[in-house]
């Protein structure tokens, strides 16, 4: 592993983990999941870190611009929060 760059990248890459104590507002930090499949439809499980309140849409495409288009109608509502963490949807990995 010392040897490989790209493993070496991706280590310096990492990003510094959010310290859940110190959000004080709440609408700034949310964190994003994705259900697979569930008859067809996907679900994206949004959580106000805050106050630890989900919403739950349904979207029908789990692909990157089906995702993007389910959170932009919340976002318009709820405004843009300046920390999204996002632990397993893949389809915002940079490559």
């Amino acid at each position: 592993m010392e040897q490989c760059q790209k493993c070496l990248r991706k280590i310096q890459t990492r990003h510094q983990g959010l310290i859940y104590s110190q959000i004080k507002a709440p609408w700034p930090h949310i964190d994003l999941t994705l259900l697979g499949s569930i008859y067809g439809i996907s679900y994206l499980i949004l959580v106000n870190l805050y106050s630890k309140c989900p919403k739950v849409i349904s979207i029908k495409s789990a692909t990157t611009s089906g995702v993007i288009n389910s959170v932009y109608q919340v976002f318009a509502n709820q405004g843009v929060p300046k920390v999204i963490v996002s632990r397993n949807i893949t389809l915002f990995s940079s490559t």
